[in-house]
């Protein structure tokens, strides 16, 4: 059996119900028949419609006077409510320590009872007006279109992170800012056409610009050094693309360039392949960075002709250069040789083409103070001359000569052997002749001589001054 207090608190909550519209008539009569339900078998389907009648009769009385309410204020963290106030005396809870009282329900005096003023709904539905519930940092949206239609929930979109720390932590605002400053102030063109003051040019395309400067300027730019002990073919280069020789050899395969440490390859056609020296040997230029080097380029040299140890002197009026030049047969070709006293072990002559030729002999030979008689002094070992090679004469260990001498070379046959060149402006005049008239000095002589295995031991008479001669070497020790 309900108290009478249970029965009132009851019935006051049925009728604000019916008051705000939420309950029809037909419910509260339902809703105060099952609350007195206990009383049933005592009371009649007539006397049951008075007593609704006489509570609703008493409702309006009541409802009348609780429309005109008081807002009393808040209160939180309270025990219970007062109930010393007066009818329509209306407080807000906004925290929920009241037993059985949620957080965020008004409440107002009728007698003396707390009516709940609407009805709190739960998180994220959608309730009448403002919902009770909700969390820290969630907000009010609407649900539809529908007056009222409200729910609590998380803001929209991706929350961002306390700005704490280094801003690489706050990802989205990272992303947000770079897509900003990339679409703004970024200039990714490596041709830099905009030329503007506000404007960043990339790393990748101010490389792109920087480079592009390099080769269309044919900038000198070191690309790296090659090891040429293995004789390599030139690299796939550009022009102005710039290599350091690391350890001596050829560049340009077997057939290349001798090379020292030190000596430079640069390149000076654009697009140039990967090839030897007959390909692509022409679309380079080898700086030299001694001068035995540089002369030893004049002769390509065998592996045993340009040892470390050793050195070799060119006659005084030549160098090598050119392509070939004839020598006939059973003719004596010599050259003028000026040195300080030296100790030579060898005399060399490179054949570019072996003609009927079998053998040279090539000595050593001293000039009379008048100078009308030539002397062996020695004789070298005879020349192969079958093969195009560079061939070495061995002396005997130790020769020495002191100031000038001349160096004489006599074949049984014809051959085409490397020339030797006048200086730039002519040579200076060491056989008594001059090219003041416009005409090129004479650099050596020829003398008629039959061929025979031993150089005359000495000769005389008439010579005929030559302005081309073979370029025959002095090797010292």
């Amino acid at each position: 059996m309900l108290t009478n207090a249970q029965l009132a608190a009851g019935e006051a909550s049925i009728y604000v119900q019916l008051a705000a519209g939420t309950m029809t008539e037909a419910a509260a009569a339902t809703a105060l028949e099952g609350l007195y339900d206990d009383w049933n078998q005592q009371l009649s389907i007539g006397g049951l419609a008075k007593r609704l009648a006489e509570q609703v009769s008493r409702f309006d009385a009541k409802f009348a006077s609780v429309l005109d309410l008081t807002w009393k204020g808040t209160l939180a963290l309270v025990a219970s409510l007062p109930l010393d106030g007066d009818e329509g005396d209306t407080w807000w809870v906004s925290e929920a320590a009241l037993p059985d009282h949620p957080d965020g329900q008004a409440y107002t005096q009728i007698g003396a009872a707390w009516v709940p003023q609407g009805h709190s709904v739960t998180k994220g539905q959608p309730g009448i007006g403002v919902p009770f519930g909700g969390a820290t940092g969630e907000v009010l949206t609407k649900v539809s279109g529908a007056d009222g239609d409200t729910h609590w929930s998380a803001p929209g979109g991706a929350a961002w992170g306390g700005i704490t720390g280094s801003l690489a932590a706050q990802t989205d605002l990272q992303a947000a800012l770079t897509a900003k400053l990339a679409a703004s102030v970024l200039d990714a063109d490596g041709t830099l056409a905009a030329n503007s003051d506000g404007r960043v040019a990339t790393q990748k395309a101010t490389k792109t610009y920087v480079d592009s400067l390099l080769a269309a300027n044919d900038a000198m730019v070191f690309k790296g050094v090659i090891n040429a002990s293995a004789n390599p073919n030139y690299p796939a280069a550009s022009a102005g693309h710039t290599y350091r020789i690391s350890v001596a050899g050829k560049v340009g395969g077997a057939s290349g360039v001798a090379v020292e440490i030190g000596d430079f390859a640069i390149c000076l056609v654009d697009g140039t392949s990967a090839g030897n020296q007959a390909t692509v040997g022409a679309n380079w230029a080898v700086i030299q960075a001694n001068l035995d080097g540089s002369l030893a380029l004049l002769i390509p040299a065998a592996p045993t002709y340009r040892p470390t140890a050793q050195r070799y002197h060119y006659p005084q009026t030549l160098v090598g250069g050119g392509s070939t030049t004839a020598l006939a047969a059973d003719t004596l070709y010599a050259l003028p040789f000026f040195k300080p006293k030296m100790s030579m072990d060898a005399l060399v002559l490179e054949v570019i083409t072996p003609g009927t030729a079998t053998l040279c002999q090539i000595g050593i030979y001293t000039q009379s103070d008048d100078g009308r008689t030539w002397t062996l002094l020695e004789q070298a070992a005879a020349l192969d001359v079958t093969a195009a090679a560079v061939v070495v004469g061995a002396l005997a260990a130790g020769r020495t000569v002191n100031d000038g001498f001349w160096v004489v070379c006599l074949l049984n046959g014809t051959c085409n052997v490397r020339p030797g060149v006048v200086f730039a402006g002519g040579a200076f005049a060491v056989m008594g002749a001059s090219n003041l008239s416009g005409a090129a000095a004479p650099v050596g002589f020829t003398k008629a001589q039959t061929y025979n295995a031993t150089l005359p031991s000495s000769f005389t008479g008439t010579v005929t001054p030559i302005n081309t001669g073979p370029l025959m070497v002095v090797r010292s020790n």
